[in-house]
């Protein structure tokens, strides 16, 4: 289930950067379904029969590669229009026999490439909601996931709002209220969001959590 853009004013207490930084996203179809993650926006980065987003902010660019499949060719186009939809930005579909390298997106690419394909998806932040604000906490590790909070845990991928078994559901309706605001304030650096109920997170929270 994703966020929604909007809450309630809170006295959240993060400052972030204002420069957006424009971020490659890679989709690939791995047996039955179809994986995303965050790349290095690197030209060497790039792969075959993989459709691609490249976000600069003020427009969202869906590159679809001649042997895409038509499953990640779906699933990225509805990325690309939540993320467009979350920030007042443009869509435009770019497909690989028809866009040569002097277009705007291509050139957003840098040259080279890099060891490490994936950006990590180690959090950089977690934070709990007590007493009606935000608090960082010492460290990023699974430990940190008490029951008895909601917790938003950061990612280079995503932000998600983690939800402890034990937390009231007053604390519940505040803290989500609170998300949605500091998360429409920062679609530029963190997208998209997800919420995860303790118990049933996703591999992919699990494995952030643990790397």
């Amino acid at each position: 289930m994703q966020l929604l853009n909007c809450g309630a004013d809170t006295g959240f207490k993060i400052t972030l950067p204002a420069a957006y930084q424009p971020l490659l996203l890679e989709f690939q179809l791995v047996g039955h379904s179809v994986q995303s993650r965050r790349i290095f926006l690197k030209k060497g980065s790039w792969e075959t029969e993989h459709v691609y987003i490249i976000d600069n902010g003020r427009r969202v660019y869906q590159w679809n590669d001649a042997k895409a499949s038509r499953l990640a060719k779906v699933k990225a186009q509805t990325e690309a229009k939540q993320f467009a939809a979350s920030g007042g930005a443009k869509t435009r579909t770019l497909e690989e026999s028809s866009t040569s390298q002097s277009r705007p997106a291509m050139m957003l690419l840098k040259e080279g490439s890099t060891k490490a394909h994936t950006i990590s998806r180690k959090p950089s932040k977690m934070l709990k909601f007590l007493h009606g604000d935000w608090q960082e906490m010492q460290g990023v590790t699974e430990g940190n996931c008490n029951s008895n909070y909601v917790i938003l845990i950061v990612t280079p991928e995503k932000v998600w709002a983690w939800v402890g078994k034990s937390a009231t559901v007053d604390g519940r309706k505040k803290a989500m209220s609170s998300a949605h605001n500091f998360l429409s304030k920062t679609r530029a650096l963190f997208r998209p969001n997800a919420v995860a109920s303790e118990g049933r997170e996703p591999k992919e929270l699990k494995e952030a959590l643990q790397s």
